[in-house]
């Protein structure tokens, strides 16, 4: 009685004197808070009454708040509000008896009660399953918490079936009676008028035969299926729990957002999305009415999130209005609302469409605060003998839990994103650069370099979706992107594959050896002819997206450079290459592709023939660039017979030079009959016994070089009349 009246005094002065600093008084009898008040609502206590009738007396101002008789309280502990109560913990060991840590305030300064509590718990035969989830419940129904919850908890682990538990509990004579009872209980069970979320998590021991019980007792010991989980392992229940702290966190937390707008007109609607999307495409939005008598928004909807009221009260300043959103929540429990992109949008009352304020910013017109409610959780955990070895894994792991949650912080990590693939549009020559959604993220960096191993400079931030597109790419590009949440920052990606963008001017080089390719602009055409040749029949029309085409027939200069050896008969470096099959020709390609990054190949015949026609340009010529053969092409009647050095002949429509004559040139296709179906971007027959050959040779008359004209041979066929030029559709690797 003595201790009681010293302290009630010492506790009375401190109320008095430090009323701005306390929050809690929890009393406690036989080491369990009985009661706790606010020290909103108390500032000073006595004692009254006999000696058989002593009264603790709790009031504010003159008001009697509460009275408890001295024998139901042993200590009375005051928190400051640095130690503010927001988690309280309980815990039920259990095998074949339980050991019970009863509900107490849980903060950074008294998580180490609870991890010492686990940390001893006892290995035993037993497992009273039922029991202890039983225990668990009328711990939560008999503790008096004293702060707003957001949420009331229980995490029940265990490793195998009930043994048991209708020895201590006599009122059921079966355990499916016990278990329903249980389910039952957790179901209806509410505290403080919040609902009991229940997860259940199980490691299967390897005495355990009756598989369907063990995973009905997971899914009836849960409030929903969703929350029940059998492991696969160890890793697996530190994964799971780690996801439970993160949740329970979560769902305490709550955030305001304080946007500042100017003024509109009566009705408009007004909307702030969240992820710095429109209206019509955000996940995550506020939005409402406004009502111009009283400044107010009315019929507030969130979407993607939770809030307090569908009436929100604005306040005015100058021109300026001021709303305060409160009490708000991801709607998915993933962590903290993104307020970094915040978008404000409004809409006439008389209009259909939205329009952005494009003055609106995160950064100048918002602000955020971030307040806690209370959390509640029992922790149940299995403590047979038959988890062997892995029972220290699961106190580390359940050690874990209590930290996370004692700190109030999720402790979220971010994996780099994987899978990141760029790929270049072929119209536009923009590159789209995509990734796998890595959990806990907010947003997304995206970095480029010209190289795999060089500096990769950002590019892109607060990127709120899972792909990118590069408008402005380099010539050559390798993209890494990072994951941003919770104020982390994961590790940067792997390395994008290379995507090239074919140069502008079409100059190339490959091993100090330039050459030019000419862009050809899509369009369609009518391949073939109505002549007598009948392989040029029936002509039909073709359509071709965007590429690019050698300027010239592929030099023996750019052989060299790119072979190291020249097998053509006529020797000059300016001299079209020749005496290559359609294989060599394929060789050359890929060697090529290595030295440049690029994706050159050979034309297909549909591609070579719009090119030699002029394409979009065209004047309707019989060989490329003029009537006049001798104009455009080295033929029979002026080669000499030999080749000659390329663009040395006029150049056709397009600036192309010598798809009339001089060399024969390979195209990718196969040869086969025409088709009189419209096509687009054709690549050919797939298979067959020989290539296509255009555009005649030095040694061929004028029929063989007309635009139209078609030749084949084998794949393996070479000669010094045969010779090629490249073609890039894009820079795509």
């Amino acid at each position: 009685m003595k201790k009681i009246a010293t302290t009630l005094l010492i506790l009375t002065t401190f109320l008095l004197q430090g009323m701005a600093q306390v929050k809690y008084l929890d009393i406690y009898q036989n080491g369990r808070i009985t009661r706790t008040f606010a020290t909103t609502d108390v500032d000073s206590i006595n004692v009254s009454g006999n000696v058989s009738n002593r009264m603790v007396n709790f009031f504010r101002g003159a008001n009697l708040v509460n009275s408890l008789a001295v024998t139901s309280v042993d200590s009375i502990k005051v928190f400051r509000s640095n130690e503010e109560p927001l988690v309280y913990m309980g815990i039920v060991g259990f095998n074949q008896d339980l050991y019970t840590k009863p509900i107490d305030v849980l903060a950074t300064s008294t998580a180490s009660q609870f991890k010492t509590f686990v940390s001893t718990l006892p290995r035993k035969d037993g497992t009273l399953l039922y029991y202890a989830v039983d225990d668990a419940l009328d711990m939560l129904e008999a503790y008096s918490f004293p702060t707003v919850l957001g949420s009331v908890n229980l995490v029940t682990f265990t490793d195998g079936l009930d043994q048991g538990s209708l020895m201590m509990n006599p009122a059921y004579t079966t355990d499916q009676q016990y278990l329903n009872s249980v389910s039952q209980r957790i179901s209806d069970m509410k505290v403080r008028g919040l609902p009991l979320t229940a997860y259940s998590l199980g490691l299967r021991g390897s005495d355990v035969t009756d598989y369907l019980m063990f995973r009905n007792n997971l899914i009836r010991l849960a409030s929903s299926s969703d929350k029940a989980t059998e492991a696969g392992s160890m890793a697996e229940v530190q994964s799971r729990l780690q996801e439970i702290a993160d949740r329970i966190i979560s769902i305490s937390t709550r955030q305001s957002i304080t946007a500042k707008i100017p003024g509109t007109s009566n009705g408009a609607q007004i909307c702030f999305t969240l992820d710095g999307e429109t209206p019509a495409n955000s996940s995550m939005y506020i939005m409402g009415t406004f009502n111009l008598s009283d400044f107010s928004l009315r019929n507030v909807t969130y979407h993607g999130i939770r809030g307090e009221s569908s009436v929100v009260q604005g306040t005015r300043e100058g021109i300026f209005l001021t709303f305060t959103f409160s009490g708000l929540q991801r709607e998915d429990g993933n962590g903290l609302i993104p307020t970094t992109q915040i978008r404000q949008y409004n809409k006439a009352a008389t209009s259909s469409t939205w329009q952005v304020n494009s003055e609106f910013s995160s950064a100048n017109n918002t602000q955020t605060t971030t307040t806690h409610t209370g959390a509640a959780i029992v922790l149940v955990l299995d403590c047979s003998n038959s988890l062997g070895t892995q029972f220290s894994n699961m106190q580390g792991y359940v050690q874990d839990f209590i930290g996370r949650v004692a700190n109030n912080t999720a402790s979220y990590t971010l994996a780099a994103p994987d899978n990141v693939t760029a790929a270049l549009d072929d119209e536009s020559f923009q590159i789209s650069v995509c990734w796998n959604a890595v959990k806990h993220a907010e947003s997304y960096d995206v970095y480029r370099s010209s190289s795999s191993t060089g500096n990769f400079e950002k590019v892109a931030e607060g990127i709120m979706s899972t792909s990118w597109t590069d408008e402005q790419p380099q010539y050559s590009n390798f993209y890494k992107v990072c994951a941003v949440g919770h104020g982390l920052t994961s590790k940067m990606s792997v390395v994008s594959a290379r995507v090239v963008i074919p140069s502008l001017d079409g100059n190339f080089d490959a091993n100090g050896v330039s050459f030019k390719m000419i862009k050809v602009t899509g369009g369609t055409f009518q391949m073939g002819t109505k002549g007598s040749e009948v392989d040029e029949q029936p002509v039909h029309n073709v359509t071709l997206s965007d590429y690019y085409i050698g300027k010239t027939e592929v030099t023996q200069e750019l052989w060299q450079a790119v072979m190291g050896s020249n097998p053509s008969n006529f020797k000059g470096d300016n001299l079209p290459v020749e005496s290559v099959s359609w294989n060599d020709c394929q060789t050359f390609i890929t060697k090529l592709n290595e030295l440049t990054g690029q994706n050159f190949r050979l034309p297909t015949e549909a591609e070579w023939e719009f090119a030699a026609k002029g394409g979009t340009q065209s004047k309707g010529y019989t060989y490329s660039g003029s009537n006049t053969l001798g104009d455009v092409a080295w033929y029979t009647s002026n080669s000499s017979d030999k080749t000659h050095e390329v663009a040395t002949k006029a150049p056709n429509e397009l600036g192309i030079y010598d798809m009339s004559g001089n060399v024969w040139e390979w195209c990718q296709d196969w040869y086969d009959s025409y088709s009189s179906s419209s096509q687009t971007n054709p690549t050919g027959p797939s298979s067959g016994y020989y290539r296509v050959n255009r555009g005649g040779s030095w040694s061929y008359n004028a029929t063989n070089c007309r635009t139209a004209n078609r030749s084949h041979n084998s794949p393996t066929y070479s000669n010094n009349r045969a010779g090629f030029r490249l073609a890039l559709k894009n820079g795509k690797i």
